[in-house]
């Protein structure tokens, strides 16, 4: 989509022409105009309504407002043509997106090096940024966006969730997951579920975190009684899930515990899983072992 065809059709303006270095000539929208008075250049962010009604250069996220604009065109705006966006503007730093406009991630060159394939972008829908240089998992709840996980490819903090994302209730990906007789296997984060399912494990979900909240027990519930813990191997992971064993055992839920397979730290970097390994939380009690001990085989 052309910045003149966004314009036209998702704000409603009605536009002459596009003159040199960007500049369009706009009926304007605040006055009854006849004549094309409101210049706008969307790469200065510069506008000037000749009949004297705006004028300013604050950038797009100005214009917008200036022509009382809906107050999330910007956001949209910024999303599809980020390349053109002044990172000056405020509305940007706020480092939020309406995900479902960006264009997928085929092909993307990050994705292929965590061998996430074009297949499994379209199945879940991932997108890619190019202003932000970043990857945007959506999250689906009951075939609604929730939110999104944000993984920046060269900047830091590497992962951002959504503005106000109720993890609470939410599982990645809940309307994809298909429970085994194994049961569901939580893990913690949205590249551990891509690996997974990419290579035909679809029993997996995601808490996107590390402890399981009371709302996340109830959609387990909604799935299988049998959870399958895949905690992290370092002294945290292994301290959480314990933790989530706890709470866990008190909505009544069957509890065993596995672990990456080939000594990965995580499920996101697992090349093959084969048969995975399982330890019933009853078996490891009765042998006097943790999860410390079985973590090292």
């Amino acid at each position: 989509m052309e910045v003149k065809e966004f314009l036209e059709k998702e704000v409603g303006l009605r536009i002459l022409r596009e003159g040199r270095n960007n500049e369009l000539m706009i009926y304007c929208p605040i006055h009854g105009d006849n004549n094309a008075s409101l210049a706008l250049n969307y790469r200065t962010g510069q506008y000037h309504c000749f009949a004297g009604c705006v004028k300013g250069s604050d950038g797009m996220e100005g214009f917008f407002r200036a022509i009382d604009a809906d107050k999330n065109i910007f956001l949209r705006f910024a999303t599809i043509f980020s390349t053109l966006i002044r990172y000056d503007e405020p509305e940007l730093k706020k480092d939020d997106v309406e995900v479902e406009v960006l264009p997928l991630a085929l092909d993307n060159k990050y994705l292929q090096s965590r061998r996430v394939s074009n297949e499994t972008v379209e199945k879940f829908q991932i997108k890619y940024h190019k202003g932000f240089d970043a990857i945007f998992v959506p999250l689906y709840m009951d075939s609604k966006l929730k939110g999104y996980v944000r993984r920046n490819i060269r900047t830091q903090p590497k992962y951002l969730n959504s503005q106000n994302l109720d993890r609470d209730r939410l599982l990645f990906p809940f309307d994809s997951v298909k429970p085994s007789e194994l049961g569901v296997i939580v893990v913690e984060g949205v590249f551990d579920v891509l690996n997974a399912y990419e290579k035909g494990l679809t029993n997996v979900v995601a808490s996107l975190g590390g402890f399981i909240s009371p709302g996340q027990m109830r959609l387990l519930g909604r799935l299988h009684r049998n959870v399958v813990l895949c905690p992290d191997r370092d002294e945290s992971g292994l301290r959480i899930a314990e933790q989530n064993t706890k709470n866990l055992m008190k909505y009544g839920f069957n509890i065993s515990y596995t672990f990456a397979p080939e000594g990965y730290k995580d499920f996101g970097d697992v090349r093959n899983f084969g048969r995975l390994k399982t330890h019933s939380y009853f078996q490891l009690a009765a042998q006097h072992k943790d999860l410390k001990f079985i973590s090292s085989m």
